[in-house]
């Protein structure tokens, strides 16, 4: 669930003998002050979809807002966390004074983007 616009640039660099450094998607180890820049309740009033995101243990988890079961989800590098089973990319924008403001959900051909709500 890679970004379809990105796969297409990625490729169209590759045809024409560009440099393209291709992205990695195993677990990474999660520093706490990326852990905390990612941490917070994010919500999309487009879909009427609201998303806690919080430390478990050495990784992160989910949860939707309604539903009693949080999803885990694993950091690969950079501003991405993945929640593999159900195809789930969160890229989250660069943080800045130690906070996201801002992710988007990748899931099949969906992008949503949700704002931060609150912090943890």
């Amino acid at each position: 669930n890679y970004p379809m616009n990105r796969i297409f640039f990625s490729v169209w660099s590759v045809l024409y003998g560009t440099e393209v450094p291709l992205p990695s998607f195993a677990p990474a180890v999660l520093d706490d002050a990326t852990a905390a820049s990612f941490a917070g309740d994010y919500t999309s009033d487009a879909y009427g979809l609201t998303i806690a995101v919080r430390r478990a243990g050495a990784g992160m988890e989910g949860q939707t807002k309604g539903d009693p079961t949080p999803f885990p989800l694993s950091y690969v590098g950079r501003n991405w966390l993945v929640y593999e089973r159900d195809g789930i990319l969160l890229e989250f924008s660069k943080a800045v004074d130690g906070a996201s403001s801002q992710f988007t959900l990748y899931q099949q051909m969906y992008a949503i983007a949700l704002l931060r709500t609150k912090a943890p």
